[in-house]
Parts: structure tokens; C-alpha cells; sequence
């Protein structure tokens, strides 16, 4: 995960209802409903409406990250209807709070990890696997959809392996370069379907899943104007010719990941570990 910043939450909070509305102008989907095929889920505000959620501060590390919990309360609230709250307490202590106001499920984060929790389901999903999947059901909506089509995915960490493993099972086909190629490596090694593409910079590409650490990246000879990029990458992956020339970027800092982590852990049935965990 990605250590967020005080300027970063202020831009959540001025920001959250425009990407909404972003989504459901462009896609004709919400959040919730991008992170339910993201997950293969179909969950409605009228169904979650009686969860209990608890989101929890944690101070460990850095420390909190200020409003950080209660973006992540307004979010759910707002995005998904679910009935959320910030505990009091902070730490065990507001694990013990959310037990105690028999909350169905808990967010919570560190410096390393920000992960949903089902108390009641026993599951859980990381904001990793649950960002990576949700731009990549984004990109899917966007290009509708990407199956046999060729896809550019930069980065091989958790965010862009979980894209890319959802981009294969809408049978894409899937193009991955990271600087660190052991990277790269590593993941064909589960997936020889995938193409390590070391000179990735030298063409232009029609869909990109941008998740890297690296700020601008991506200059506008790797784009045109039929260019559809989702990037949850922080820092943004796009200079600002790019970002002019492209057709559609899909890129929010929170929300998506958020909804997708919700969903993830009210699925009624497992399919499989690519999805949501088990405790």
C-alpha cells in the first residue's frame, strides 16, 4: 500500500462525489457496481444497507494518517450504504470497540497494509489485490470489453498483478513490463500466457493498466487518441502531454480500491483465492 498524505486526503475529500459521478457518466456503472465485477459480485446499496462497518485508526509506523479513517467511513457510507463509523478508540482497543458494536466488518491500516475485514464471514481482502482488480474492471467497462484485445500492464507488484490476473480471466491479452524484470519473471512463471515486454516505450498502446511507483512514465509517444489508461499508480503515471492525447483515464486515489474491498468480502460464495481470502 501506498503511504497516502494529508494533501492526498484533502484531494479524497474534495474529489470523491466527482469520481462518482465520473463513473456512472462514462460506464454506467457506480464504484460499488465496478468493484462487484471486479470480484464477480452483485451487491446493491439496498443489500448492504444493514451492514455495520467499523473503520478503525492505527497509529503503528508513521502514525495516523489524519481523516484518513474517516474517508474511508465517508466512502463506504456515501458510495456503498452501508451504515459506517470510526471507532473512538484506536488500535486493539478499536478492534475491541467494533466487536462490541457487533460490527459485520472492519477497515483498517498501517504503514504496509490496509485490508477489509468480515467478522462474521471470515474473509478478508487486501486494498492491493482489491485496486488492482477494480481499475482492471474499469479498463474492461471502458474498452467493452477487452477480451482479445492487447493490453499494456506496467508494473508486476501486487496492485498490477491483480489487474493483470483479472484481465486474463476476461482473456485479454496481457503485455507486462517492470523495471525489476525478475518481477515480470516471477509472475509469467504462474501465467506463460503473459508477454514481458522490456521495450514497451517504443510504441504506442491502446490500453494501459498503470501501476507503478514511478511519476510520468508514460509520455505521449506510448499513447494516441483512442488511448483508454487506468492508473491507480502514486504517484499519477501519466506527464500531462499523455494525459491530453489520451481518450479516457480512469484514476482515483481511494474510492474504487474502497468499494472493491467491500464487495470482496460480502461475496456469498468463494471463487477461488484470486477473489477474497479466508481467515
Amino acid at each position: 500500500m501506498t503511504r497516502l498524505n494529508d494533501e492526498d486526503i484533502q484531494s479524497i475529500i474534495k474529489q470523491y462525489r466527482k469520481n462518482e459521478e465520473f463513473f456512472i457518466k462514462n460506464f454506467k456503472f457506480s464504484l460499488l457496481e465496478i468493484g462487484n465485477k471486479a470480484v464477480n459480485n452483485a451487491a446493491s446499496k439496498e443489500q448492504l444497507k444493514n451492514l455495520k462497518v467499523a473503520c478503525i485508526p492505527i497509529t503503528s509506523g508513521f502514525g495516523e494518517i489524519s481523516n484518513f479513517s474517516q474517508i474511508v467511513c465517508t466512502i463506504l457510507t456515501d458510495c456503498c450504504g452501508v451504515n459506517a463509523f470510526v471507532t473512538k478508540q484506536k488500535n486493539v482497543a478499536g478492534i475491541q470497540e467494533a466487536y462490541e458494536q457487533k460490527s459485520d466488518i472492519i477497515f483498517m491500516a498501517d504503514d504496509n497494509t490496509f485490508t477489509a475485514f468480515h467478522l462474521k464471514k471470515n474473509l478478508y481482502m487486501n486494498n492491493g489485490e482489491a485496486t488492482g482488480r477494480g481499475f482492471a474492471a474499469a479498463l474492461d467497462v471502458a474498452a467493452g470489453p477487452l477480451q482479445n484485445k492487447e493490453v499494456l500492464v506496467l508494473g508486476a507488484g501486487p496492485v498490477a498483478c491483480a489487474g493483470a490476473t483479472y484481465l486474463l480471466q476476461r482473456n485479454a491479452h496481457v503485455k507486462m513490463y517492470d523495471p525489476c524484470m525478475d518481477k515480470v519473471r516471477t509472475y509469467i512463471k504462474k501465467y506463460p500466457q503473459v508477454e514481458m515486454v522490456p521495450h514497451w516505450n517504443t510504441r504506442t498502446w491502446n490500453y494501459i493498466l498503470e501501476a507503478t511507483p514511478s511519476a510520468n512514465i508514460i509520455t505521449e509517444n506510448q499513447v494516441t487518441s483512442q488511448t483508454i489508461c487506468a492508473a491507480p499508480g502514486v504517484p499519477f503515471g501519466l506527464d500531462e502531454f499523455s494525459v491530453k492525447k489520451c481518450k479516457l483515464i480512469i484514476h482515483n486515489l481511494l474510492e474504487l480500491g474502497v468499494a472493491t474491498m467491500l464487495s470482496g468480502v460480502c461475496k456469498e460464495e468463494s471463487h477461488g483465492k484470486e477473489n477474497y481470502y479466508s481467515l
